[in-house]
């Protein structure tokens, strides 16, 4: 974690910061319990465990004044 001032770049189209610290993935079997239709959430489970949603963090120093860094990626699907 730097806690000077910083920059960093996001290049097109991979949009994934130059500089991160923590990559979260979420996929569909880390949201059971989520979804109304469980039955459709169960059969999409048994085909794939599809890439939900990504997380690239930049972490700062916990205190006042600082706010929290990161891009999120929602990849696209429905369940149900």
């Amino acid at each position: 974690m730097i806690d000077l001032p910083f920059s960093f770049t996001i290049p097109l189209p991979a949009v994934i910061p130059s500089r991160i610290d923590n990559h979260i993935i979420r996929t569909l079997s880390a949201l059971k319990g989520q979804f109304l239709d469980e039955a459709a959430f169960n059969k999409m489970l048994l085909e794939e465990d599809k890439l939900i949603y990504e997380v690239y963090e930049i972490k700062r120093p916990e205190v006042e004044g600082e706010l929290l860094m990161g891009i999120s990626i929602v990849h696209p699907g429905k369940v149900g």
